[in-house]
């Protein structure tokens, strides 16, 4: 598979945030939505949960990539578009 040089940049800027705030292990859920008969969207949303030295929920962070797939036969999805959807923030409760 083969991504465009702007979507490996989309990818690598939504991930430098993690590392910016020293988060720990990212999870990953993965979400599909039909757009059309030929198209798919995936949302891959990111929680993390930073914890304190007690074992205790210090924060919790999340954000979501979004895929955008085009059929291109029967058995084929290439990879049309990639989107940051929301930037890995803390959640307030």
């Amino acid at each position: 598979m083969s991504l465009k040089p702007e979507d490996v940049a989309t990818i690598q800027s939504f991930f430098s945030s993690v590392n910016d705030n020293l988060l720990g292990k990212l999870e990953v859920n993965f979400r599909e939505v039909e757009i059309a008969n030929n198209q798919r969207q995936v949302i891959a949303d990111f929680p993390v949960v930073d914890y304190k030295e007690d074992h205790s929920v210090s924060k919790i962070y999340a954000g979501n990539l979004l895929f955008t797939l085009q059929k291109s036969t029967f058995f084929h999805w290439e990879i049309e578009h990639v989107a940051i959807g929301q930037t890995i923030n803390e959640v307030k409760s």
